[in-house]
């Protein structure tokens, strides 16, 4: 009797942590709550403990005084007394605080069965781009107009000091270098035989005379 009460109980006790792990644990009122619940479990334990053993011992005190107005002995069968019975059932009040007991302190260990992932949220996707016009372009200053018939001022191009780096020019006696003015006219490129000059938004070009 004593083995199947204790199989039950420890089958009991298995469902009760298996359905704990699988439909309540890792929920947030659970996880919360779980220390009430455990307390809860295991003051209802003591109580049906309390509720057992007194009603234990108001059987003991009838039994006694059952036995003081009966003095009669009862037969023995095999020449010894017969043991007193544990009064451990199904229906006792301490068997079943003992259960909740044991169940107040499973739920203290008890841990989700399934592991739960946590879904990343799919991002909104970004609103329309809004085209905007392009804008306006601004008007463009008219250029200057270049008069048909440019005169440059009176030039001679008496040498050329050629160099691939730094060239110069020998222009009415002294030496210009590009990017130098003289009497007005700009001095473009110094090549090895003729020099290019700009003046007044015109180009023209000095040649030196072998």
């Amino acid at each position: 009797m004593i083995k199947a009460l204790l199989s039950f109980a420890v089958s009991l006790i298995a469902i009760f942590w298996v359905a704990c792990s699988a439909f309540a644990a890792g929920h947030p009122a659970f996880e919360t709550n779980r220390r009430t619940i455990a307390g809860c479990l295991c003051i209802c334990g003591i109580v049906l403990c309390l509720l057992g053993l007194v009603g234990a011992h108001r059987k003991a005190a009838a039994a006694e005084a059952d036995a003081d107005s009966d003095p009669t002995p009862e037969p023995e069968s095999d020449g010894e007394p017969h043991a007193p019975s544990s009064g451990l059932s199904p229906f006792s009040p301490h068997y079943w605080g003992v259960i909740f007991g044991l169940m107040g302190v499973a739920v203290l260990f008890i841990r989700p069965l399934y592991k739960t992932t946590a879904v990343a949220a799919v991002p909104k996707p970004p609103p329309p781009a809004v085209h905007k016009p392009p804008p306006e372009p601004r008007p463009v200053p008219a250029a200057r107009p270049v008069p048909d018939t440019v005169v440059l001022p009176k030039l001679k191009l008496q040498g050329i000091l050629y160099q691939q780096n730094n060239p110069a020019a020998i222009i009415n006696g002294k030496t210009y270098f590009m990017g130098d003015r003289v009497e007005g006219v700009e001095i473009l490129v110094v090549a090895r035989n003729f020099v290019s000059v700009r003046f007044e938004g015109a180009t023209n070009s000095l040649w030196l005379r072998q």
